[in-house]
């Protein structure tokens, strides 16, 4: 066994970096216990454009955004109280966006998610600084022996555990929520199930209508967890009536008729091998219902979304360990259908806000019909790590089809590579710094090439992240 020491859950090392402000997950105590961890910082600068990626409770925007944690922790036998609220300042820079279309929504919502693609994207989030306390990483969990109940506002993990899920992500503030949780030992593995309830918050940027700023959301995740292997199933429901907050909360357990809901199926596996440092995994999403054998049967990939990825340990040695790692994430639809209208995942022509929470994507940051490959080296070292990427995305490609000549030339994709760097200071907290840099081709659908009195607007993407933590 090398001297460094393996990354907690065998995670490939990019995840440790984007996770390096997560405070601790919740764990029984024999004892007492008070504490006040030191806080923890984040600093972002941005130029260019946003990119709602990781972003978290900090909403996307360019310039220089600073968020501080300060938590308090009180443990006592199976109760955990957590207090982690993050206050978040962003200088929200001005960059070029289009207005919105409609006089019944604001000017700042997204001009592309309207009418049947309706989506709660706003193309900025307001135009002025923004100073915000969010709640963060708080929450209340009492464990027993093989239950579990809680009540927070964290980040949930929906999915196999690594990367940004399909259903539920980190690209914008925890949900408010209540879960609870059971697990029992069957043929030499563990089998749990989750439900959790909870409630998604409109922007103040999107529409003027005030009595369907909340919508309930709820979820059921049964999984089968092995020493080399996890699989689970899910179905994840948001009801955009207005009604009661809560009205969706057992809609997981049972099949609904309603025009207000709209759900998502999931599946996902995640395979381990430890002694060979290998780590693979993936996750399936589909928002068309699936109505009749028919559906599946005549053409499977409507409404599907697909995200698969993979870690291996390449080259070890006393003092480090070389991971490779890839995932590729493909959110956009086909242009085939199945005899019904097209839908863009995460959006809805009945819940108008989509599958959003706080002006954010509830799940992939990507957002609605992006695409995303991505290929990582990173050196494991005993006290510090350090690693580069390479990435691609597209974004929002299933608007662009409704654009007036869409040809391929308008594509709105982004090309950049990163490095970066972590590991304990002396007698101090951890440090992390990202920097990545590259273009983003085609902005906003922006390209003269087949378009008289258009421009091609390519524009030039940085961003560098230092995050200190306990």
């Amino acid at each position: 066994m090398p001297a460094a020491a393996p990354l907690a859950g065998d995670l490939p090392l990019h995840e440790t970096y984007r996770r390096a402000d997560a405070v601790p997950a919740p764990g029984l105590c024999s004892r007492y216990q008070f504490r006040v961890p030191s806080p923890s910082a984040r600093i972002v600068s941005r130029s260019g454009v946003p990119d709602a990626r990781g972003s978290g409770s900090a909403p996307a925007t360019i310039g220089n955004t600073v968020i501080v944690r300060v938590a308090t922790e009180l443990r006592f036998a199976s109760l955990h109280l957590r207090l982690a609220p993050e206050l978040i300042a962003a200088s929200n820079a001005d960059y070029l966006i289009f207005p919105a279309p409609s006089g019944e929504r604001s000017s700042l919502s997204s001009p592309l998610y309207t009418g049947a693609y309706s989506a709660d994207l706003p193309s900025r989030p307001g135009d002025a600084q923004l100073l915000r306390l969010d709640l963060g990483e708080s929450g209340l969990w009492w464990i027993a022996r093989s239950f579990s109940f809680a009540a927070t506002t964290s980040l949930p993990d929906w999915g196999p555990g690594v990367g940004e899920g399909l259903v539920l992500g980190r690209s914008t503030a925890g949900l408010p929520r209540i879960e609870a949780a059971t697990w029992r030992a069957l043929g030499g593995g563990l089998v749990r199930a989750r439900w959790f309830g909870g409630v998604a918050i409109e922007s103040r940027f999107f529409d003027r209508v005030r009595d369907n700023d909340l919508r309930s959301v709820a979820g059921l995740r049964v999984s089968y967890e092995r020493p080399s292997w996890t699989v689970g199933l899910a179905r994840t429901v948001m009801d955009g009536s207005r009604g009661g907050p809560m009205r969706a909360a057992l809609q997981p357990l049972a099949r609904t008729a309603s025009d207000s809901v709209m759900e998502l199926l999931s599946a996902d596996l995640l395979w381990r091998n430890t002694a060979a440092g290998s780590l693979a995994w993936l996750e399936l999403a589909r928002q068309q219902p699936v109505r009749t054998l028919q559906d599946l049967t005549l053409m499977p990939q409507e409404g599907l979304a697909l995200r698969v990825g993979a870690s291996q340990r390449i080259a070890e040695s006393a003092k480090a360990v070389w991971r490779l790692s890839a995932e590729a994430t493909r959110l956009d639809q086909p242009a085939e259908r199945t005899g019904r209208a097209p839908r863009d995942l995460y959006t809805s022509q009945t819940v108008p806000q989509g599958w959003t929470h706080r002006g954010q994507p509830l799940g992939a940051g990507l957002g609605p019909g992006g695409q995303r490959q991505m290929i990582a080296l990173d050196r494991e070292g005993v006290r510090w790590r350090l690693g580069g990427f390479l990435e691609r995305a597209r974004w929002n490609d299933d608007a662009l089809y409704r654009e007036f000549l869409a040809y391929q030339n308008r594509h709105d994709v982004t090309l950049q590579g990163g490095v970066r760097v972590g590991g304990r200071l002396p007698n101090g907290p951890q440090l992390f710094i990202s920097l990545s840099a590259g273009k983003r081709l085609n902005y906003l659908f922006q390209n003269a090439s087949f378009l008289a009195g258009y421009r091609t607007d390519d524009v030039s993407v940085a961003e560098l992240s230092l995050t200190l933590t306990p």
